[in-house]
């Protein structure tokens, strides 16, 4: 797991915002046991039609879109105003963060999220009041290089003798997708955490991947739908840490290993409480 560099505002000619420094999140696999892998097709919002004031919801003004908002604390299909709850986070030079239509999953945009320098992380993130949460999303990954991509983090803030608590974190990687947690302690000391990897038949990057991650306080669960292949699920126990209060939702570009420019797409994100 790697600490967020420091963030900038960006301008690139799209959607985007602002972001600061700070215990940011991103993952690679850590020492632990894994649950399970099972196997057994995709979905998808951003900031103003019916729902909370707070800027949860979005009905999408610019394409088509049929993602229901109701109920919902964040839901974004990317068509309409910047939603307020993102913030975005990228570093000119090594990263982008931003909405286009280079490969919207319905309507005309979607997040666009890319690594283009070493350590680089682009991603959007929502700050969400529930310890636990129910996020759908679909996630599109490709130039992985062999590497990996993180698409979708829930994070912990503030966790007394963490600097970085993450229940859960989903990759795409070339053969599937993966469903991990990690906990850092400060001061390089030992960090805990497992991994679970669910197989995709042709591959996890360059496709459409609809997912569902759980987190829960009996444990952590992802349901993953690739086009053209079986859907999968991946289940493992909660982070022996104490929930906080609130989460951190991070989508993008969170992280990714080595030498990798991977590239991500992020569409019709949607978070309920279990």
């Amino acid at each position: 797991m790697l600490p967020l560099a420091c963030s900038a505002l960006v301008d690139f000619g799209g959607v985007t915002g602002g972001g600061s420094s700070g215990p940011d999140a991103s993952s690679s696999s850590s020492s632990g046991s894994s649950s399970s892998s099972s196997s057994s097709g995709s979905s998808g919002s951003s900031s103003s039609s019916s729902g909370s004031s707070s800027g949860a919801t979005d009905g999408g003004a610019d394409g088509a879109s049929t993602l229901s908002c109701t109920g919902a604390l964040l839901c974004d299909d990317f068509e309409g105003a910047m939603n307020p709850l993102w913030s975005v986070h990228a570093s000119p030079g090594s990263s982008l963060a931003l909405v286009d239509s280079v490969r919207p999953r319905t309507g005309v945009r979607s997040l666009h999220a890319a690594r283009t320098g070493d350590g680089g992380q682009g991603y959007f993130r929502a700050t969400l009041s529930t310890s636990f949460v129910v996020c759908d999303a679909d996630v599109w990954a490709e130039n992985l290089g062999g590497e990996v991509a993180e698409v979708m983090t829930v994070q912990w803030p503030d966790r007394p003798g963490y600097n970085n608590a993450e229940p859960a974190y989903v990759f795409v990687t070339p053969t599937g997708v993966e469903l991990g947690n990690v906990g850092e302690p400060p001061d390089g000391g030992t960090k805990i955490g497992a991994a679970s990897t669910g197989i995709i038949a042709g591959g996890g990057a360059n496709r459409w991947i609809h997912v569902t991650l759980e987190v829960a306080d009996g444990g952590t669960k992802l349901t993953y739908k690739p086009d053209g292949a079986p859907t999968g699920t991946i289940e493992m126990d909660t982070l022996p840490i104490p929930p906080a209060s609130k989460i951190n939702l991070f989508v993008g570009m969170v992280y990714s290993r080595g030498s990798a420019r991977p590239v991500a797409f992020v569409d019709n994100v949607r978070c309920v409480r279990p």
